[in-house]
């Protein structure tokens, strides 16, 4: 069995390891969200972009064929979801099994 110190000094890994992960997450985020207009390349034959209200109204084209944009965005996000929800309940649990 691991000593308290091991536990504590891996423990302080995870939490370092995954707050570096998110922050290089959000400022390659952030980056994008400031890039400048005119730094993007210039494409006059495309259109431009349309609005997410839209985009969530319309048709989604998937490999299976065409579904509602709502739709397609459920399918992408309830694994994920799923996920996380899973991977809190492990942590939940090995903090009580921990503890007890």
């Amino acid at each position: 069995m691991a000593s308290p110190d091991a536990l504590d000094r891996r423990t302080r890994v995870a939490i370092a390891a995954t707050s570096t992960m998110c922050g290089k997450g959000m400022c390659r985020k952030g980056a994008a969200a400031y890039r400048r207009d005119d730094q993007a390349p210039s494409d006059a034959s495309e259109p431009p972009p349309e609005s997410v209200a839209n985009w969530m109204h319309g048709e989604f084209e998937t490999w299976t064929g065409r579904c509602k944009s709502w739709t397609a965005a459920v399918e992408i996000l309830l694994p994920i979801a799923a996920i996380a929800f899973g991977m809190t309940a492990f942590g939940i649990v090995f903090s009580i099994a921990h503890a007890g």
